[in-house]
Parts: C-alpha cells; sequence; structure tokens
C-alpha cells in the first residue's frame, strides 16, 4: 500500500521562495534525507511536492552559548 502525501504540498518554486534557497539546495535536502519530496504522476517529469511543514521543520533555534564558547 502507497504512503498517503501530506496535505499540505507545496511546489518546488514555492519551497525555494520560503526558505531563500536555491532549486539546487532543495536538491540537496531531498537527496541526503533531510527532505521527503513526493510526485504526482510517473517518470521523472511529473510535478514535486513538498511538505510545507516538514520544510519549516528544517529551520532550527540556535541556541545561546556562553560568551567565549567555542561550539
Amino acid at each position: 500500500m502507497a504512503e498517503e502525501p501530506p496535505t499540505d504540498l507545496i511546489t518546488i518554486q514555492e519551497a525555494t521562495q520560503l526558505l531563500g534557497v536555491t532549486r539546487q539546495t532543495l536538491n540537496n535536502y531531498i537527496r541526503h534525507g533531510q527532505l521527503r519530496a513526493y510526485r504526482l504522476g510517473g517518470g521523472k517529469r511529473g510535478r514535486v511536492g513538498i511538505s510545507k511543514a516538514a520544510l519549516l521543520a528544517l529551520w532550527q533555534p540556535i541556541e545561546p552559548t556562553a560568551r567565549g564558547d567555542k561550539r
């Protein structure tokens, strides 16, 4: 049984604009398993969607560090 895609899918173009990154960067996230993409239809030319929630989850807060801490 196939996995159901999320209901909040956006296009690659929308995703690049939302994150402010290039298409290549987004493709790298997908290729390295950091982000899951979904293809509509078969073949390599089908439309691709990405969950907006998963995309926004890539943003991680930066925790403050003590002055002089070299993390």
